[in-house]
């Protein structure tokens, strides 16, 4: 078994949907609707080139996501509690982004790269959002793969 461990700073990009046209020369086209998406995934698939300089592996794969986002102001108190968080922020991100589309997100940026299809993927371990805290003091997307050669 090998690990590999990428970190991708900034929040994530989900891909949303997908929008296909013809251009003038019949060639088909494929867009995101998230213009953030291509920069985000690029990000990922250049973390993981370095650390993993092989061709895609076959074999089958364990991965984890966690994405670490920053709390909105609202989040906090005012004044001289301008540092503290109020008692009614959440404990849980449970707003957008949703995870199970950052966790394709990852899947389809990593394919061709550490994989040569995301079907390989056989557990998912420990895939969560959470706010940025003690352990993760930026936003960014902690992806772990393991490769069971």
């Amino acid at each position: 078994m090998r690990e590999i461990h990428l970190w991708v700073p900034g929040p994530p990009a989900t891909a949303g949907s997908k929008t296909a046209f013809r251009t003038k020369t019949g060639k088909i086209n494929v867009t995101h609707a998230n213009k953030k998406f291509r920069s985000w995934s690029y990000e990922l698939k250049a973390a993981a080139q370095a650390e993993y300089k092989e061709a895609p592996c076959t074999c089958s794969v364990t991965l984890s996501v966690r994405v670490a986002l920053m709390r909105p102001n609202g989040h906090y108190g005012t004044g001289r509690n301008a540092g503290t968080l109020k008692a009614s922020a959440p404990l849980e991100h449970t707003q957008r982004p949703d995870l199970c589309k950052i966790i394709r997100a990852v899947e389809d940026s990593l394919t061709g790269v550490i994989w040569r299809d995301d079907s390989q993927i056989n557990e998912y371990e420990s895939c969560m959002k959470e706010w940025c805290s003690a352990t993760f003091e930026q936003p960014g997307t902690a992806v772990t793969v393991k490769l069971w050669e």
